[in-house]
């Protein structure tokens, strides 16, 4: 649903598999899916009484799009907290998938939406995701949403989750010059902030110059204000 254009262009395919609940384009044609139900429409919109008929009608909430979204990430990524209570309640996924590998949980941090995202955590969502995608955490960061990203920290986000793309989150609040959040990283990793040598692409090192311009005005004084000046040649990243 929500890529991250800005920074990475990746590609997916969509995986077929037989589900009760995916819609289909018209009816009676099999193996297509619609890109909207009237329930993703509903929550886009914020509808709280039409979410809850027809949720109250029997329609599944967790149909799937053609990119496999469902009526949850369309709330959340919209901020819309009652439909997203009602689709919890009513057994909705929390922790689905869409086809870049977003929950909920990351659209609404994605979108800033913290009363969502909290109601997320108090259902089960998981802050940490698998290994090399884009966290929730990534996403508060890309957005510059420091209350997310606070939220998460205090929920046990993996501060050291590294995307294939992206890298860290710190890597994406630098890459942003969203400072505020990049300094309420650092100060919850503390003292053990590692510069390590890495021939990597020019976009890393742009990532990593900016880590070490960050920490050098914002946090560790001299010490890295002399790295931050060395000759660093395009090799170090944080």
């Amino acid at each position: 649903m929500r890529a991250n254009t800005q920074l990475t262009a990746r590609r997916h395919e969509t995986r077929g598999r037989p589900n009760p609940c995916v819609t289909h384009a018209a009816a009676g044609v099999s193996g297509l899916w619609a890109d909207r139900s009237a329930l993703h429409e509903a929550c886009v919109l914020g509808r709280v009484l039409q979410v809850r008929a027809l949720i109250q009608s029997g329609l599944c909430v967790n149909m799937m799009t053609a990119d496999s979204v469902t009526p949850l990430h369309e709330a959340s990524q919209r901020g819309h907290t009652m439909c997203a209570r009602l689709l919890l309640e009513a057994g909705a996924q929390v922790e689905a998938r869409n086809i870049d590998g977003s929950t909920p949980l990351c659209d609404a941090c994605s979108a800033g939406h913290l009363d969502c995202a909290k109601l997320l955590l108090a259902h089960g969502a998981k802050v940490n995701l698998s290994i090399f995608t884009v966290s929730p955490l990534h996403e508060a960061c890309l957005a510059g949403s420091l209350e997310c990203v606070q939220l998460l920290i205090q929920a046990g986000a993996n501060l050291e989750a590294h995307d294939c793309h992206l890298g860290t989150a710190l890597h994406v609040a630098c890459y942003g010059q969203h400072h505020d959040c990049a300094k309420v990283l650092l100060d919850a990793v503390g003292p053990n902030v590692i510069v390590i040598t890495n021939a990597a692409t020019s976009r890393c090192f742009i990532i990593g110059y900016s880590v070490l311009c960050l920490l050098s005005h914002l946090l560790l004084g001299v010490m890295w204000a002399e790295i931050a000046g060395c000759d660093v040649g395009g090799d170090y990243w944080v």
